[in-house]
């Protein structure tokens, strides 16, 4: 998986956008909020998930754990 966005809790700032250094995220056309165009990339992330950690709706980017922790324990 990588990384899901829960539409109901997203607002739509576009954070995880920018932050993203994968360009995993795009804006939706159709809502206006973010959405995973690109969630292969996730697989490749070594910043920790940080579009999660900088989100700031708790639970807004829901992430693979099993990738979360190997690239926690890896830093």
């Amino acid at each position: 998986m990588g990384v899901r966005i829960k539409e109901e809790l997203c607002t739509g700032c576009g954070i995880c956008i920018d932050e993203c250094p994968h360009d995993v995220f795009v804006t939706s056309e159709v809502t206006g909020k973010a959405e995973v165009a690109y969630p292969a990339e996730c697989h490749n992330c070594y910043y920790a998930f940080f579009c999660a950690r900088a989100c700031p709706v708790e639970g807004a980017i829901e992430t693979d754990s099993a990738i979360a922790y190997k690239v926690w324990w890896s830093l």
